[in-house]
């Protein structure tokens, strides 16, 4: 974990969308669900809820 995921999460957290987190951090969508799903399986605990409305 590095600073940049800490960045990615608080985005995240705010956020509570993955596109428009992406749109903030100049990331694309599938950069970030890649490295929240690394994060999910370093840790071995879920990070983000994911539903229809968004994520928590």
């Amino acid at each position: 974990m590095d600073f940049r995921d800490f960045d990615i999460l608080q985005i995240l957290f705010e956020e509570k969308n993955i596109k428009r987190a992406a749109e903030r951090l100049y990331l694309s969508q599938l950069a970030i669900t890649y490295r929240i799903n690394q994060l999910e399986r370093d840790l071995d605990i879920p990070i983000l809820i994911r539903g229809n409305k968004g994520v928590g």
